[in-house]
């Protein structure tokens, strides 16, 4: 996801915030959920699915008949996809692939609905019983505030699309983008920001020689902050260059924070901080940030399948084959999604 798709799910996160519902029956009752699962189903993103609504029907159906009552992956095995009492999950991931379709289906919904739904439906990762929220609506989503020069800014977002794909040739398009929005206006900080961060992704991904690449990532990000000093983004990034580049934890650590105290809701600003985190061995807190970055950016491949590579180094085989299978949901080609995927089913002798 981009700038644009940021500021949608910003708004509605804020729509979607509420207390989990301790006891159902005392605030939402089960034909509510019934018929609020009956206009899921009839979603574009359901619709085509009978497999995906068996499932989402049977988990919510469970959750309100069976209030308390732990589920299985092997029950969801037999009762959604027919499989037989012999069903083995190390060997059969299906459940586990499905559940996080369905996740993504189910937040898709919400951002893309028109609708004021007034029950929010949430499967939380390692399990299959949902949670269901109460919605308080804020109001319309608002647009990006950063809209002073709309031709330098739509540039900018085509530029973000090319660079979340993390080719070569796709950065390289990217920067073509970043540099239009700075012909455009050559005070766009966000131009050079996107230059920064197509200079820091050749460099980590090897496209480059670092040496090189991440001078001239640092250059644009302080270009950025010339223009605008609270620019959060390029604090992230000038942070990232801090601890991955220089290793110099410290400053590193005082970037990270400045960036999320100036913009806590900027993903990238926690995906960035939690590949640093893991590179620091310190695994569980990278694991953290990143499943932190994934919740405000959930279309974003590239935050699946860093999680997935902090899962994998932590042993956490099947969670981390989840995220790379949800990654490829949102894009199948995702090179780097495909490489830690096949590191974890060698992990687990499934060649």
């Amino acid at each position: 996801m981009h700038e644009s798709g940021v500021t949608l799910l910003k708004g509605t996160r804020q729509q979607l915030r509420g207390s989990p519902l301790d006891n159902l029956s005392n605030q939402v009752s089960a034909s509510e959920v019934g018929q609020l699962v009956d206009r899921i189903a009839e979603s574009p993103g359901f619709r085509r699915s009978s497999r995906l609504q068996r499932f989402l029907r049977y988990v919510t159906e469970y959750a309100v008949h069976s209030p308390g009552e732990p589920l299985k992956e092997i029950q969801v095995a037999m009762a959604v996809f027919d499989k037989a009492a012999s069903f083995d999950p190390q060997l059969d991931p299906i459940v586990r692939v499905e559940a996080g379709r369905l996740r993504l289906r189910l937040l898709e919904f919400y951002v893309q609905s028109e609708s004021a739904e007034s029950i929010s439906i949430e499967i939380p990762r390692g399990g299959y019983i949902p949670t269901f929220r109460v919605l308080r609506p804020t109001g319309r989503v608002q647009t990006d505030p950063d809209m002073r020069n709309p031709a330098a800014h739509r540039l900018y977002l085509k530029g973000r699309f090319f660079w979340a794909k993390r080719s070569s040739a796709d950065l390289t398009k990217a920067a073509d983008y970043f540099r239009r929005a700075l012909a455009v206006d050559s005070s766009y900080a966000r131009g050079y920001l996107g230059l920064a961060d197509c200079s820091v992704v050749l460099g980590y991904f090897g496209f480059a020689l670092p040496v090189d690449v991440c001078r001239r990532a640092k250059a644009a990000a302080v270009g950025a902050l010339n223009i605008d000093p609270s620019c959060s983004e390029a604090h992230a990034t000038i942070a990232s260059l801090a601890a991955i580049h220089e290793w110099d934890k410290d400053r590193a650590a005082e970037g990270f924070q400045r960036a999320i105290d100036l913009r806590p809701d900027y993903a990238f600003a926690h995906q960035l901080h939690g590949v640093s985190l893991l590179a620091w061995n310190r695994f569980e807190e990278g694991v953290a940030a990143l499943r932190t970055a994934g919740q405000l950016d959930p279309l974003a491949p590239m935050v699946e399948t860093q999680l997935a590579a902090g899962l994998y180094v932590t042993g956490r085989h099947a969670e981390a084959e989840e995220s790379c299978q949800t990654a490829l949901e949102l894009e199948p080609s995702f090179w780097p999604a495909h490489y830690f995927l096949g590191l974890t089913l060698q992990q687990e002798c499934r060649f």
